[in-house]
């Protein structure tokens, strides 16, 4: 399996999967505060984040993470759509919710 990789108008999120870990990079604008809203997703996904970093190059915030996703609960191309939607939205507007069972699959509600 390749990356994924989704790009929008503002965001661009790519996302590896390797076992349970997750290899998440995220480009957006540094407006409506990214970082805040890309943990609070990861969080909502019941993810363990592993590592984390953010850089700012003008206005332009590139994020790394690496996280431990629920064995059997989401695909890249799922936590791709579930972090775009979080990114794209106001942070009260959105919620990702992951559902523990090995059938499940994180859902998004906007």
């Amino acid at each position: 399996m390749g990356a994924k990789n989704t790009c929008n108008k503002k965001n661009k999120v790519d996302v590896k999967m390797v076992g349970e870990d997750a290899m998440i990079r995220v480009q957006s604008a540094n407006t409506d505060m990214p970082t805040s809203k890309l943990m609070s997703a990861l969080r909502k996904m019941e993810a363990i984040v592993h590592h984390a970093s953010m850089s700012c190059v003008d206005d332009v915030m590139l994020q790394y993470v690496v996280a431990k996703i629920p064995a059997g609960t989401a695909t890249e191309d799922q936590i791709q759509a579930c972090l775009l939607s979080r990114l794209n939205k106001k942070l009260v507007n959105s919620t990702c919710v992951c559902l523990n069972n090995p059938a499940a699959s994180i859902i998004c509600l906007t």
